[in-house]
């Protein structure tokens, strides 16, 4: 009995058609460029950095006027 390998040449791994590897690929890669959306991001909010350095007292002197 012949086997599948010996018919094909190959030392016995098993590829898939070249246009099914070409799919898998390109699936892959877009797959990989694809923004995660799980990701934390962080942005810069002038108006809540300013306030980590606000001491309050620009509010008091503004209600006294």
């Amino acid at each position: 009995m012949v086997s599948l390998a010996k018919i094909s040449g190959s030392s016995g791994a098993w590829r898939a058609p070249a246009p099914v590897r070409q799919l898998y690929w390109r699936v892959r890669k877009a797959v990989l460029r694809r923004p995660r959306r799980d990701e934390a991001r962080f942005g810069y909010d002038l108006q809540s950095y300013s306030r980590n350095f606000d001491d309050g007292q620009q509010l008091v002197f503004a209600y006294r006027m």
